[in-house]
Protein backbone atom coordinates (compact mmCIF):
# COMPACT_ATOMS: atom_id res chain seq x y z
CA UNK A 1 0.00 0.00 0.00
CA UNK A 2 1.26 3.29 -1.17
CA UNK A 3 -0.03 6.66 0.50
CA UNK A 4 -0.23 4.39 4.07
CA UNK A 5 0.91 7.72 6.23
CA UNK A 6 -2.13 9.56 5.20
CA UNK A 7 -5.49 9.23 7.44
CA UNK A 8 -7.07 6.87 5.08
CA UNK A 9 -3.91 4.77 4.71
CA UNK A 10 -3.63 4.66 8.16
CA UNK A 11 -7.09 3.58 9.14
CA UNK A 12 -7.08 0.87 5.90
CA UNK A 13 -3.39 -0.71 7.14
CA UNK A 14 -5.17 -0.67 10.27
CA UNK A 15 -8.20 -2.85 9.04
CA UNK A 16 -6.14 -5.01 6.93
CA UNK A 17 -3.84 -6.24 9.79
CA UNK A 18 -6.69 -7.33 11.54
CA UNK A 19 -7.43 -9.92 9.00
CA UNK A 20 -5.79 -13.21 9.79
CA UNK A 21 -3.06 -14.35 7.36
CA UNK A 22 -2.79 -10.99 6.16
CA UNK A 23 0.90 -9.08 5.86
CA UNK A 24 0.65 -5.57 4.41
CA UNK A 25 4.23 -3.45 3.43
CA UNK A 26 2.65 0.16 4.17
CA UNK A 27 4.97 2.40 2.58
CA UNK A 28 4.99 6.27 2.05
CA UNK A 29 7.20 9.18 0.78
CA UNK A 30 6.17 10.92 3.68
CA UNK A 31 7.23 10.05 6.91
CA UNK A 32 5.15 8.29 9.95
CA UNK A 33 5.59 9.39 13.35
CA UNK A 34 4.12 6.49 14.75
CA UNK A 35 6.67 4.24 12.82
CA UNK A 36 4.21 1.94 11.53
CA UNK A 37 5.03 2.99 8.18
CA UNK A 38 8.18 2.54 5.89
CA UNK A 39 9.15 6.03 4.40
CA UNK A 40 10.70 5.41 0.86
CA UNK A 41 10.80 7.77 -2.09
CA UNK A 42 8.35 5.55 -4.66
CA UNK A 43 10.97 6.71 -7.83
CA UNK A 44 13.66 5.37 -5.95
CA UNK A 45 15.13 2.44 -7.00
CA UNK A 46 14.84 0.71 -3.39
CA UNK A 47 11.17 1.05 -3.42
CA UNK A 48 11.43 -1.14 -6.95
CA UNK A 49 13.71 -3.68 -5.21
CA UNK A 50 11.37 -3.51 -2.21
CA UNK A 51 7.86 -4.09 -4.28
CA UNK A 52 9.66 -7.41 -6.14
CA UNK A 53 11.21 -8.71 -2.64
CA UNK A 54 7.73 -8.26 -1.23
CA UNK A 55 5.95 -9.90 -4.46
CA UNK A 56 2.21 -8.65 -3.15
CA UNK A 57 -0.60 -10.16 -4.45
CA UNK A 58 -2.63 -7.16 -4.61
CA UNK A 59 -1.70 -3.34 -4.44
CA UNK A 60 -3.29 -0.65 -3.21
CA UNK A 61 -2.14 2.85 -4.40
CA UNK A 62 -3.23 5.67 -2.23
CA UNK A 63 -0.10 8.19 -3.15
CA UNK A 64 -2.03 10.58 -4.99
CA UNK A 65 -3.11 12.96 -2.91
CA UNK A 66 -2.73 16.51 -3.44
CA UNK A 67 0.39 17.25 -0.93
CA UNK A 68 0.57 20.64 -2.40
CA UNK A 69 0.42 22.38 1.41
CA UNK A 70 3.32 20.83 2.58
CA UNK A 71 5.82 19.92 -0.89
CA UNK A 72 4.81 22.83 -3.41
CA UNK A 73 2.38 22.37 -6.56
CA UNK A 74 5.10 21.58 -8.79
CA UNK A 75 6.73 18.86 -6.79
CA UNK A 76 3.01 17.46 -5.49
CA UNK A 77 2.56 16.84 -9.45
CA UNK A 78 5.70 15.15 -10.15
CA UNK A 79 4.84 13.21 -7.04
CA UNK A 80 1.55 11.71 -8.56
CA UNK A 81 2.96 11.01 -11.91
CA UNK A 82 6.10 10.18 -11.31
CA UNK A 83 5.55 7.59 -8.02
CA UNK A 84 2.35 6.13 -10.37
CA UNK A 85 4.85 5.12 -13.03
CA UNK A 86 7.68 3.91 -11.04
CA UNK A 87 5.30 1.73 -8.82
CA UNK A 88 3.82 0.42 -12.10
CA UNK A 89 6.91 -0.15 -13.82
CA UNK A 90 8.16 -2.57 -10.77
CA UNK A 91 4.47 -3.96 -10.71
CA UNK A 92 5.38 -5.45 -14.43
CA UNK A 93 7.79 -7.49 -13.08
CA UNK A 94 5.54 -9.17 -10.50
CA UNK A 95 3.97 -12.93 -11.30
CA UNK A 96 2.74 -12.65 -8.56
CA UNK A 97 0.23 -9.57 -9.08
CA UNK A 98 -3.46 -10.43 -8.55
CA UNK A 99 -5.20 -7.06 -8.35
CA UNK A 100 -4.41 -3.57 -8.31
CA UNK A 101 -7.26 -0.86 -6.25
CA UNK A 102 -6.08 2.61 -6.90
CA UNK A 103 -7.21 5.95 -5.25
CA UNK A 104 -8.41 8.60 -7.55
CA UNK A 105 -10.71 11.89 -7.63
CA UNK A 106 -13.37 13.80 -9.03
CA UNK A 107 -10.87 16.14 -10.37
CA UNK A 108 -10.53 14.36 -13.51
CA UNK A 109 -13.31 15.45 -14.80
CA UNK A 110 -12.11 19.11 -14.89
CA UNK A 111 -14.98 21.75 -14.30
CA UNK A 112 -15.79 24.93 -16.48
CA UNK A 113 -18.50 26.62 -18.61
CA UNK A 114 -18.84 23.38 -20.68
CA UNK A 115 -18.17 21.04 -18.61
CA UNK A 116 -21.01 18.56 -18.21
CA UNK A 117 -22.39 19.03 -14.53
CA UNK A 118 -22.87 15.44 -13.89
CA UNK A 119 -19.66 13.08 -14.51
CA UNK A 120 -19.94 9.55 -15.96
CA UNK A 121 -17.06 6.95 -15.80
CA UNK A 122 -17.52 6.17 -19.31
CA UNK A 123 -17.49 10.33 -20.04
CA UNK A 124 -13.75 11.35 -22.37
CA UNK A 125 -11.50 13.19 -19.61
CA UNK A 126 -10.51 16.16 -22.72
CA UNK A 127 -11.93 19.03 -20.91
CA UNK A 128 -10.22 21.53 -18.73
CA UNK A 129 -8.59 19.89 -15.35
CA UNK A 130 -6.64 21.40 -12.86
CA UNK A 131 -2.26 20.62 -12.61
CA UNK A 132 -3.83 18.49 -10.42
CA UNK A 133 -6.64 17.07 -12.21
CA UNK A 134 -4.25 16.38 -15.05
CA UNK A 135 -1.41 14.64 -12.91
CA UNK A 136 -4.87 11.97 -11.60
CA UNK A 137 -5.56 11.48 -15.52
CA UNK A 138 -1.60 10.86 -15.70
CA UNK A 139 -1.38 8.09 -13.24
CA UNK A 140 -5.03 6.45 -14.33
CA UNK A 141 -3.58 5.63 -17.36
CA UNK A 142 -0.59 4.03 -16.38
CA UNK A 143 -2.49 2.04 -14.11
CA UNK A 144 -4.86 0.92 -16.78
CA UNK A 145 -1.62 -0.11 -18.76
CA UNK A 146 -0.43 -1.95 -16.32
CA UNK A 147 -4.05 -3.59 -16.30
CA UNK A 148 -4.20 -4.43 -19.96
CA UNK A 149 -0.34 -5.76 -19.98
CA UNK A 150 -0.87 -8.08 -17.16
CA UNK A 151 -4.62 -8.69 -17.73
CA UNK A 152 -5.29 -8.11 -13.84
CA UNK A 153 -8.46 -6.52 -12.47
CA UNK A 154 -7.95 -2.93 -11.83
CA UNK A 155 -10.62 -0.98 -9.85
CA UNK A 156 -9.81 2.96 -9.66
CA UNK A 157 -11.99 4.49 -7.07
CA UNK A 158 -12.96 8.34 -8.44
CA UNK A 159 -13.59 9.99 -4.97
CA UNK A 160 -15.69 12.92 -4.14
CA UNK A 161 -14.51 15.62 -2.16
CA UNK A 162 -13.78 13.97 1.75
CA UNK A 163 -15.22 16.23 4.39
CA UNK A 164 -16.15 16.02 8.42
CA UNK A 165 -15.74 17.68 11.00
CA UNK A 166 -12.22 16.72 11.83
CA UNK A 167 -11.42 16.76 8.14
CA UNK A 168 -7.51 18.58 7.67
CA UNK A 169 -7.64 19.83 3.85
CA UNK A 170 -7.82 23.14 2.44
CA UNK A 171 -10.93 22.89 1.26
CA UNK A 172 -12.28 21.77 4.81
CA UNK A 173 -10.74 24.75 6.40
CA UNK A 174 -12.43 26.76 4.19
CA UNK A 175 -15.47 25.79 4.86
CA UNK A 176 -14.85 25.58 8.54
CA UNK A 177 -14.52 29.54 8.66
CA UNK A 178 -17.38 31.95 9.75
CA UNK A 179 -17.77 33.62 6.95
CA UNK A 180 -16.78 31.85 4.07
CA UNK A 181 -16.21 33.51 0.99
CA UNK A 182 -18.36 32.60 -2.58
CA UNK A 183 -18.04 33.78 -5.90
CA UNK A 184 -21.01 36.13 -6.68
CA UNK A 185 -23.68 35.07 -8.92
CA UNK A 186 -22.48 31.45 -8.82
CA UNK A 187 -24.18 28.29 -6.45
CA UNK A 188 -22.93 25.27 -7.43
CA UNK A 189 -24.06 21.89 -6.93
CA UNK A 190 -21.70 19.98 -4.67
CA UNK A 191 -20.98 16.70 -3.04
CA UNK A 192 -18.81 15.71 -0.39
CA UNK A 193 -17.78 12.05 0.79
CA UNK A 194 -17.49 11.05 4.44
CA UNK A 195 -14.01 9.62 5.16
CA UNK A 196 -15.54 6.64 6.29
CA UNK A 197 -17.29 6.24 3.61
CA UNK A 198 -14.17 6.60 1.39
CA UNK A 199 -12.58 3.74 3.59
CA UNK A 200 -15.55 1.21 3.25
CA UNK A 201 -15.75 1.69 -0.70
CA UNK A 202 -11.48 0.90 -0.98
CA UNK A 203 -13.01 -2.57 1.24
CA UNK A 204 -15.56 -3.41 -0.83
CA UNK A 205 -13.34 -2.70 -4.12
CA UNK A 206 -10.93 -5.10 -2.09
CA UNK A 207 -13.45 -7.92 -0.96
CA UNK A 208 -15.15 -7.81 -4.74
CA UNK A 209 -12.46 -7.46 -6.70
CA UNK A 210 -13.96 -5.02 -8.35
CA UNK A 211 -12.86 -3.88 -11.98
CA UNK A 212 -12.87 -0.53 -14.19
CA UNK A 213 -13.83 3.11 -12.93
CA UNK A 214 -16.10 3.84 -10.13
CA UNK A 215 -17.46 6.92 -8.53
CA UNK A 216 -17.28 7.44 -5.11
CA UNK A 217 -20.08 9.80 -3.68
CA UNK A 218 -23.02 10.02 -1.38
CA UNK A 219 -26.65 10.83 -3.23
CA UNK A 220 -28.07 13.90 -3.17
CA UNK A 221 -25.77 17.18 -3.69
CA UNK A 222 -26.37 20.25 -2.47
CA UNK A 223 -25.60 24.17 -3.41
CA UNK A 224 -23.20 25.71 -1.82
CA UNK A 225 -25.13 28.07 -0.22
CA UNK A 226 -27.09 24.99 1.42
CA UNK A 227 -23.98 23.37 2.77
CA UNK A 228 -22.69 26.46 4.07
CA UNK A 229 -25.87 27.33 6.00
CA UNK A 230 -26.71 24.04 7.00
CA UNK A 231 -22.58 24.25 8.44
CA UNK A 232 -23.84 27.11 10.24
CA UNK A 233 -21.76 29.48 8.72
CA UNK A 234 -22.21 32.61 6.87
CA UNK A 235 -21.46 33.22 2.37
CA UNK A 236 -19.91 36.03 1.79
CA UNK A 237 -20.59 36.38 -2.02
CA UNK A 238 -17.77 38.72 -3.45
CA UNK A 239 -16.58 39.81 -7.04
CA UNK A 240 -13.86 37.55 -8.68
CA UNK A 241 -11.75 40.24 -7.98
CA UNK A 242 -12.16 40.66 -4.42
CA UNK A 243 -12.66 36.79 -3.99
CA UNK A 244 -8.90 36.47 -5.34
CA UNK A 245 -7.96 39.06 -2.59
CA UNK A 246 -9.21 37.53 -0.42
CA UNK A 247 -7.98 33.97 -1.21
CA UNK A 248 -4.91 35.60 -1.61
CA UNK A 249 -5.56 36.80 2.30
CA UNK A 250 -6.10 33.24 3.52
CA UNK A 251 -2.88 31.86 1.79
CA UNK A 252 -0.65 34.43 4.26
CA UNK A 253 -2.39 33.27 6.84
CA UNK A 254 -1.78 29.91 6.09
CA UNK A 255 -4.81 28.56 3.96
CA UNK A 256 -3.83 27.93 0.35
CA UNK A 257 -7.00 27.45 -1.57
CA UNK A 258 -6.15 25.23 -4.44
CA UNK A 259 -6.88 25.96 -8.39
CA UNK A 260 -8.89 22.55 -8.43
CA UNK A 261 -10.98 23.66 -5.42
CA UNK A 262 -11.69 27.49 -6.43
CA UNK A 263 -12.83 25.90 -9.65
CA UNK A 264 -14.96 23.80 -7.71
CA UNK A 265 -16.66 26.20 -5.89
CA UNK A 266 -17.53 28.00 -8.85
CA UNK A 267 -19.09 25.19 -11.53
CA UNK A 268 -19.51 22.34 -9.08
CA UNK A 269 -19.68 18.80 -9.85
CA UNK A 270 -21.55 15.80 -9.23
CA UNK A 271 -20.43 12.45 -9.36
CA UNK A 272 -22.78 10.25 -10.97
CA UNK A 273 -22.76 7.19 -8.90
CA UNK A 274 -25.20 4.74 -10.21
CA UNK A 275 -22.48 1.88 -11.21
CA UNK A 276 -21.28 1.78 -7.68
CA UNK A 277 -24.74 1.49 -6.64
CA UNK A 278 -25.77 -1.34 -8.92
CA UNK A 279 -23.06 -2.94 -8.00
CA UNK A 280 -23.72 -3.00 -3.60
CA UNK A 281 -22.03 -0.26 -2.11
CA UNK A 282 -23.34 2.99 -0.72
CA UNK A 283 -22.59 5.66 1.33
CA UNK A 284 -23.52 6.13 4.80
CA UNK A 285 -23.58 10.09 5.33
CA UNK A 286 -25.15 12.33 3.05
CA UNK A 287 -23.59 15.63 1.88
CA UNK A 288 -26.56 17.03 4.01
CA UNK A 289 -25.29 14.75 6.96
CA UNK A 290 -21.76 15.80 6.45
CA UNK A 291 -23.21 19.84 6.84
CA UNK A 292 -25.06 19.14 9.83
CA UNK A 293 -22.01 17.31 11.50
CA UNK A 294 -19.63 20.79 10.61
CA UNK A 295 -22.41 22.53 12.43
CA UNK A 296 -21.65 20.42 15.32
CA UNK A 297 -18.13 21.27 15.45
CA UNK A 298 -18.76 24.87 15.87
Amino acid sequence: MTGAASRLGMQLVDRLRQGSGTEVLAVDDHPDPSGTVRTVPLESLDFAHLVVEMAPTTIVHLATIDRSDAIGSDRAREAVILGTQALFGAAERLDSLGAVVMRSEGHVYGTGNRSPLLAVESARLGGKASRHGRALRHAEQYARDLSATRGIPLAILRFAEELSATTETPLARLLRLPMVPVLMGFDPLLQFLDPDDALGALEFAMEERLDGTWNVAPRGPLYLSQVVRLAGRRAQPLPSPHLDAAHRLLARGGLLVHSQHRSLLRHGRVLDTRRLSEAGWHATRSTRDIALALRESI
